[in-house]
């Protein structure tokens, strides 16, 4: 996979000051974001997130995107030598208007496999080698990632990320009567 990096740039967030990096996808056009909380570790903790725009940009309950992605950034200010990266695949890869799709679906069933196979959606469409890429990109030969998830885990091996471990990632929960809407 080709990719272009940008210079590193100092970021200022409400969390802690990082390294942010924009790494872009020659093939595709998918722009992929890094922060650090300095050098990497030896070994460094890393999050991955996926780009979820109604969770964190505009605040939807109908997912945990937006939560997941605060705590990241509260940990990664906590945590020096650490990774938290952010994948430019949109509704586990599927794209914005699949999204809305799946958002429309949820509205009438809050089980979001449900709501997946109502809207014709797969379960997931993502691909990890942007981020074994990317760790390459950084000089990171391994990383103990931050997870809840076997089969992500699994599918990073898979992908080619070095990964040491699988560690506990833990977000806030939502609330669940905000699922139903007004």
């Amino acid at each position: 996979m080709m990719l272009y990096s940008s210079a590193p740039v100092t970021m200022a967030t409400r969390c802690g000051s990082f390294h942010f990096h924009a790494f872009l996808e020659v093939n595709t056009g998918l722009c992929h974001q890094a922060l650090l909380s300095g050098p990497p570790a030896p070994i460094p903790k890393l999050r991955v997130q996926s780009k979820c725009l109604p969770g964190t940009a505009f605040g939807s309950v109908m997912c945990d995107c937006g939560d997941q992605l605060q705590q990241a950034l509260r940990w990664l200010g906590t945590s020096p030598g650490a990774i938290l990266l952010h994948l430019d695949q949109e509704a586990r890869g599927h794209g914005l208007f699949a999204k809305v799709e799946v958002l429309r679906h949820l509205n009438r069933n809050p089980a979001l496999a449900d709501a997946q196979h109502a809207a014709g959606v797969p379960e997931d469409a993502r691909n990890y080698r942007a981020v074994a890429a990317i760790l390459k990109a950084l000089d990171v030969h391994t990383v103990d990632l931050l997870s809840n998830s076997e089969q992500r885990t699994k599918q990073m091996r898979i992908d080619g990320v070095p990964i040491r471990k699988r560690l506990d990632f833990n977000a806030e929960p939502i609330h669940e009567a905000a699922l139903h809407g007004p």
